[in-house]
């Protein structure tokens, strides 16, 4: 008996570790995402004070190529909205795995607790 609650608490151990993980990799997405957002917003509002007939580069690879300015708000709106909804995405994911941390960690506390009053 007990060596299947010694497996049990390595099992869930490794699962709360893991999970942890997870949850730092997620909050770290989602702050570059933030970044990658303020960046293509900072980048609309610059383009958008330029007059219509100036001549605007992207960048491409290794390569810059001619665009309206028009086609550069337009590629940043889609920009900020895809990062926007990765964000949301993130932060549910993120969510859940909180939860799922906090459940490894109350199941070894009570695993622990259980095998306090056992001895």
């Amino acid at each position: 008996m007990d060596d299947e609650l010694k497996k049990a608490f390595i099992e869930l151990q490794s699962k709360a570790v893991e999970t942890a993980q997870r949850v730092q990799r997620a909050e770290s997405e989602i702050e570059q995402c933030k970044i990658g957002v303020r960046h293509a917003k900072l980048t609309q509002k610059e383009v958008s004070e330029l007059p219509q007939d100036t001549r605007v580069y992207r960048s491409c690879g290794r390569l810059f190529v001619l665009e309206s300015v028009a086609t550069v708000k337009d590629m940043q709106e889609t920009k900020i909205k895809e990062k926007e909804e990765k964000v949301k995405a993130l932060e549910a994911q993120n969510e859940y795995l909180k939860k799922s941390l906090k459940e490894s960690e109350d199941s070894i506390r009570e695993m622990l607790l259980q095998r306090q009053g056992r001895t």
